[in-house]
């Protein structure tokens, strides 16, 4: 698999994880390990094929970043709500870092 493949793995499964403890805010913690436990795996091998992967660090970082916060802009909004400005302004940051990394390379 290639590196955004991987990043969108993690991002799918974080999200998804997101997603269950938003739709069952009543529940303890506790009580959604048999769910949250996998999806926190598929997150965390996620994010180490995609280090081991990625070129440098920092273009892991971004790329993950990037699908994660774009995946949960799409959630926010398939749900009827209306992201924070702080969301917004977090994923232009976030774009404004990988556009500079594709191109700012000499």
């Amino acid at each position: 698999m290639t590196t955004w493949m991987w990043a969108l793995f993690a991002a799918i499964a974080a999200v998804g994880a997101e997603g269950i403890f938003r739709a069952y805010p009543h529940l303890p913690y506790w009580r959604l390990v048999g769910v949250s436990l996998p999806l926190a795996i598929a997150v965390n091998y996620g994010v180490y094929k995609l280090m081991i992967q990625a070129d440098h660090f920092l273009s892991a970082v971004v790329l993950f970043s990037t699908t994660t916060a774009a995946l949960r802009v799409v959630y926010s909004v398939g749900l009827g709500e209306t992201p924070h400005l702080a969301t917004w302004a977090a994923f232009g940051m976030i774009l404004a870092a990988r556009f500079v990394e594709i191109w700012g390379k000499p």
